[in-house]
């Protein structure tokens, strides 16, 4: 790094104005340590910053494009002289990449696989292919996500993910105030009752709020928005509230008055979905008809109206359920669980034209009775070999007129064969249901 004998101070109200701020600009970096100055674009200033002061960024994209922009980074061959590859480029080469956490995603191919399809140990900074035969070609594109770089140095006043107070242990519904701000809401309810977390209208805006589950007695628990304000999940506004799980999380960020959802576990995406196993564990049952109560199981109930809306007719009511077992039920303050056990699981028809006799195509839970496809036997070799009389006894029949096979003077019985249903060959696992 260059030193610098003479530094020029610019005061700041001698700036120009209207300038538009990019990552290319130069800044000067003062070391008082060593008394010396260097210079770093914004973007390496990020980092400098989130190292130092503890604060966090969000470290933009990378790309790169094999043979032509590669942000300076380099292609090195193999030179295992026994490998498929040797001589061909297997390791890119990027000192922006050393120390960093990050995922890669190749255009065409989706996120490559750590481990089974490339390996981040290359010293100096970089990436490359482990996967046997594989390397770097020409116009391929690759995508480097970094995840967030935070620093435990320094609290400062907006770190995002900085906890500076530890973990928050909360056992019962509460509305959250400062003295849970920067802490890590661990839901613990020592009943079976869902937990309401409000969070706090006031909380810092752009810092980082951690809500969990687990260890508690709770079954779902619910994480509110204040009075007046809302939440986003992706694209889609989630109107006041997310549910969690037994064992599950939330990551939020405030802006104004409303909270963004910057990461969730899978399971509201999983609610009412079939699942093959045979154990059943957290937010996973038995498809068995059980009732839950909708204060133990919000997510649930929730799942229930979404249902409902979207295709009437699917959930039914407590009176209606005794008739309709493999449907969702629900009114009084209780949810109940289809019960699937025995059935095979079939995709609905929806206009497709497979399923054109599902007397109820557009509903979840419909069910289909055993069944064979109609047919003739037209064309076999057995056509008119036998008659009966309106009587119901048989007619003689001689198909056989130069007597090598025996006349047919009696009709014997067509006995029943197979067994009570109809079914391919299969194996069996119990009836899972994601709640």
């Amino acid at each position: 790094m260059p030193e610098f004998d003479i530094v020029d101070l610019v005061a700041v109200q001698d700036l120009p104005s209207g300038i538009a701020v990019t990552k290319l600009w130069q800044l000067v970096v003062g070391d008082p340590a060593t008394k010396k100055a260097y210079k770093t674009p914004i973007e390496n200033a990020g980092d400098i910053i989130a190292d130092q002061l503890g604060s966090a960024v969000n470290l933009p994209d990378r790309y790169y494009t094999i043979g032509g922009e590669m942000h300076g980074a380099t292609l090195e061959n193999d030179t295992n002289p026994v490998s498929p590859t040797f001589g061909k480029p297997i390791r890119l080469v990027d000192a922006y990449l050393e120390g960093k956490e990050y995922s890669i995603d190749m255009r065409g191919m989706g996120f490559m696989e750590k481990g089974p399809e490339w390996q981040n140990n290359v010293s100096g900074g970089g990436f490359h292919h482990t996967k046997t035969g594989a390397y770097f070609v020409n116009g391929q594109k690759y995508r480097v996500e970094f995840k967030p770089v935070i620093s435990s140095v320094v609290a400062t006043p907006d770190a995002i993910a900085r906890f500076t107070s530890g973990v928050q242990v909360v056992t019962s519904s509460v509305t959250a105030g400062a003295a849970f701000d920067r802490k890590m809401i661990l839901l613990q309810s020592a009943t079976s009752l869902a937990i309401t977390y409000t969070l706090n209208s006031a909380y810092p805006e752009n810092v980082l709020c951690v809500v969990r589950t687990g260890g508690g007695q709770q079954k779902q628990s619910v994480v509110a928005a204040p009075a007046g304000q809302t939440m986003v999940r992706g694209v889609s506004l989630v109107p006041t509230r997310v549910v969690l799980g037994e064992i599950d999380y939330v990551f939020l960020v405030r802006i104004g008055t409303v909270w963004y959802v910057v990461a969730q576990g899978e399971r509201w995406k999983q609610v009412g979905m079939p699942a093959f196993g045979g154990i059943p564990g957290p937010d996973l049952i038995r498809a068995q008809r059980q009732t839950l109560q909708a204060n133990e199981y919000p997510g649930v109930d929730d799942y229930c109206v979404a249902l409902a809306a979207a295709y009437p007719g699917s959930v039914v009511t407590i009176a209606q359920a005794a008739a309709n077992p493999t449907k969702w039920a629900r009114g009084g303050g209780v949810v109940m669980v289809p019960k699937w056990d025995g059935w095979f699981p079939r995709f609905l028809d929806l206009g497709a034209g497979k399923d054109p006799d599902r007397s109820e195509p557009n509903i979840v839970g419909s069910t289909e009775a055993n069944q064979n496809k109609a047919h003739n036997h037209e064309n076999g070799n057995f056509k008119g070999l036998m008659q009966i009389t309106g009587t119901g006894t048989a007619v003689n029949g001689d198909n056989d007129p130069g007597n090598t096979q025996p006349n047919l003077f009696g009709m014997g019985n067509i006995v029943s064969e197979g067994g009570s249903e109809a079914r391919p060959e299969n194996v069996g696992f119990p009836a899972l249901i994601h709640i």
